[in-house]
């Protein structure tokens, strides 16, 4: 039997990644929405792990943070 991917882990986990690598570059919720070209409501979703993010939003706010989307995905296992 095929694993189920919990998309709803995945998705806290990147907005706690997120989050942190925001801190710890002492940006402001607003300066990194901003930066990524998106809404700072939408920001606290995905920080909260409430929104089903998509690429092209991935792509935006590890640009916006200088990091590697491959760095913000290592060592998440998608089946747990």
């Amino acid at each position: 039997m095929a694993n189920i991917i919990n998309m709803k882990a995945i998705c806290v986990e990147l907005g706690e990644r997120f989050r942190s690598e925001r801190k710890k570059q002492g940006l402001t919720q607003a300066k990194l929405s901003a930066s990524a070209g998106i809404d700072r409501s939408y920001l606290i979703n995905i920080e909260h792990g409430r929104s089903n993010i998509t690429l092209d939003v991935i792509f935006r706010l590890c640009g916006a943070l200088d990091m590697s989307v491959s760095d913000l995905f290592k060592g998440i296992n998608p089946t747990q």
